[in-house]
């Protein structure tokens, strides 16, 4: 759960910078980009275009390591992410694109080996609020409302399960904010309700969340996500502790170029289980800038 929390996180934050209309959050999620442990990435000086490549350490002998797997991103000249395209040995197998109209932001994901189509459409509603919804490929949909109270710093979201998006919804979460930072998002979901507070220090990346289980009045710390950061402000070390168990273990070493942003990300992933022991992983992702 507390990963699709973060997913959405992420999701919200870029898909709010594309409504003109957001107040504060216009500017918010400008050359940003995901990372595989779904927080926000903001890329430096502005590029046009961004290509990450990305291999099993062991691979790094491959002569042809540039043509295995690798996705583009695009952005528009204003910072928002309009294309997200990915490749194997450089056939186009899915391409994503966004643009921006006056209901907001939409996107079409196309699956370029099935033609299999998504869609997010997005519109504002006449009380102020606005609806994204997105189908799936098996049938279906998922709606959003989302919605800004009074003082610009919070966020409702309320997610239904048709496109109708009336009644009880099945999930709430409400974002608060400090400037263009996220400080506490509180969902109440179908399991239960959780808290995730976020900590900061001189970079606006967090260098912990912790997640709490939330039963009436009481609170109980459930997870610890711990990021040590270098002068740069990327993540050197990664580190869950879920209960009292360690539960994730990263380290990242960087190479940058002359802009500040990192071309190369060599990642040590350790997950450990308490019933399977250290699982090892080295990945290595290659980046390419278009300024």
């Amino acid at each position: 759960m507390t990963k699709y929390l973060l997913y959405l996180t992420f999701l919200l934050i870029t898909a709010s910078s594309c409504h003109r209309s957001y107040g504060p959050w216009q500017n918010w999620g400008k050359w940003a980009l995901a990372t595989d442990r779904t927080l926000s990435e903001t890329v430096r000086s502005r590029p046009r275009q961004v290509a990450e490549y990305i291999y099993l350490g062991s691979d790094t002998i491959r002569l042809n390591k540039w043509g295995v797997y690798y996705i583009r991103y695009g952005f528009d000249p204003e910072g928002n992410l309009v294309s997200r395209n990915s490749y194997h040995d450089d056939t186009l197998t899915m391409k994503v694109e966004r643009w921006l109209d006056g209901g907001g932001i939409q996107e079409r994901m196309t699956n370029m080996l099935t033609g299999e189509v998504i869609h997010t459409i997005s519109r504002r509603l006449s009380d102020g609020r606005y609806k994204t919804v997105t189908s799936h490929l098996r049938g279906g949909f998922t709606a959003w409302l989302i919605s800004f109270p009074a003082g610009g710093n919070e966020r409702i979201q309320e997610i239904y399960g048709d496109t109708v998006a009336q009644g009880k919804p099945d999930q709430v979460i409400h974002f608060y904010y400090k400037g263009s930072r996220l400080m506490r998002l509180t969902a109440a979901l179908a399991e239960g309700a959780e808290e995730l507070r976020y900590y900061y220090s001189a970079s606006d990346l967090p260098d912990s969340i912790l997640t709490y289980r939330v039963d009436q009045a009481e609170r109980t710390l459930v997870q610890r996500q711990l990021f040590l950061l270098n002068d740069h402000g990327d993540v050197k070390r990664d580190v869950t502790i879920t209960g009292k168990d360690t539960t994730f273990l990263e380290e990242n070493s960087y190479t940058y170029d002359s802009r500040g942003n990192w071309i190369r990300q060599v990642s040590a992933r350790r997950k450990v289980s308490t019933t399977n022991g250290l699982n090892s992983q080295t990945t290595v992702t290659d980046r390419k800038f278009v300024y």
